[in-house]
């Protein structure tokens, strides 16, 4: 499912609207889904926040542009990996809520960070996880 977060705003001379927006792929609608949403929500008032009028009149954006980041501000796993892990794992007949749970702290492999997803695929392919 393709979630969508668009925040919109005036600019700093209230003359024109400022607009901000996110997309991201997700399985369901779960804590960690909630938790994407929300970062996204704020990064874009973040920006819209952020925009100032020049001497021309013209906005300008002091902010980058979003990039999804997991609870402890680590870039997240992206929608590749996370289908790596659950294809994978499917396949070897894992469950993986206890070695997310144990091993990374987390419910979803949305919630593993890139290094932590690539670790885990690593992990996965070489079989060095049981069942």
């Amino acid at each position: 499912m393709k979630i969508t977060i668009s925040v919109s705003g005036r600019s700093g001379d209230g003359d024109s609207t400022v607009q901000c927006g996110a997309s991201f792929d997700v399985q369901n609608i779960d804590q960690d889904a909630m938790q994407q949403m929300t970062h996204a929500a704020k990064q874009c008032a973040a920006t819209i926040a952020s925009v100032t009028t020049s001497p021309s009149g013209q906005a300008v954006t002091n902010s980058t542009s979003y990039q999804p980041q997991n609870q402890s501000g680590k870039r997240q796993s992206t929608e590749k990996q996370v289908k790596a892990i659950r294809a994978m794992a499917g396949r070897q007949g894992i469950d993986l809520s206890p070695i997310l749970h144990d091993r990374f702290g987390v419910s979803s492999p949305t919630a593993l960070s890139i290094s932590e997803a690539s670790t885990l695929i690593d992990e996965l392919k070489n079989n060095l996880i049981s069942a």
